[in-house]
């Protein structure tokens, strides 16, 4: 039996590693965020901003579109440097991470600001759409695909921690080895080590 092809899915190919592209940094990634928004008719403002926090959680949290999507403002907790994302259910696994920090200062605050400013206006579901928006609202804006900011919060986590088995269970990941693409190694960093 054929599978319906759904519209919005039509000309999308199956993604891989390859199509990532080259390693973006945080400025970039916020300029592409903010720069560009949906032509909405009404209540422009709050969709922006909705938009905006939607994109930012998907690269600060690692996360998948239906995570994303699920998450509710009751999980987000103040802290003095951190917003902390509490009890972060993962999909593939349906395990829990405990605390997930979004960093107050540092090059990811940006992003933190845009979830932080988005908080007050909703009650308790922070985003009112189902998956096919969410696919639309990243094609439109950035012209990536939603698990593009997994990969680049991925590799921008993965530059500071360094360690995949560590990143590996704070991501409540079974297969450490899918983050070895996300490692970054250069040799002169251990030029020292060599030589002895």
């Amino acid at each position: 039996m054929l599978m319906p092809q759904l519209s919005w899915l039509v000309g999308v190919k199956r993604r891989t590693l390859k199509d990532k592209g080259y390693r973006r940094d945080p400025e970039e990634i916020y300029k592409m965020i903010t720069e560009e928004t949906w032509p909405y008719k009404t209540k422009k403002q709050f969709y922006h901003t909705r938009d905006q926090a939607f994109l930012s959680l998907l690269y600060l949290c690692c996360g998948r579109i239906g995570e994303v999507l699920n998450l509710k403002k009751n999980q987000f907790i103040e802290k003095k440097d951190f917003l902390l994302v509490h009890s972060y259910q993962v999909e593939k696994t349906n395990l829990f991470r405990d605390d997930w920090p979004l960093p107050k200062s540092g090059r990811l605050a940006p992003f933190t600001k845009i979830v932080q400013a988005y908080l007050p206006q909703v009650e308790t579901e922070l985003f009112r759409f189902k998956r096919q928006r969410g696919h639309w609202i990243c094609k439109h804006i950035t012209k990536m695909w939603p698990h593009w900011f997994r990969a680049m919060g991925e590799a921008y986590y993965m530059q500071i921690i360094r360690d995949p088995f560590k990143f590996a269970v704070a991501l409540r990941l079974i297969e450490p080895k899918t983050l070895m693409e996300y490692i970054p190694f250069e040799w002169r960093d251990y030029k020292e080590q060599l030589l002895k």
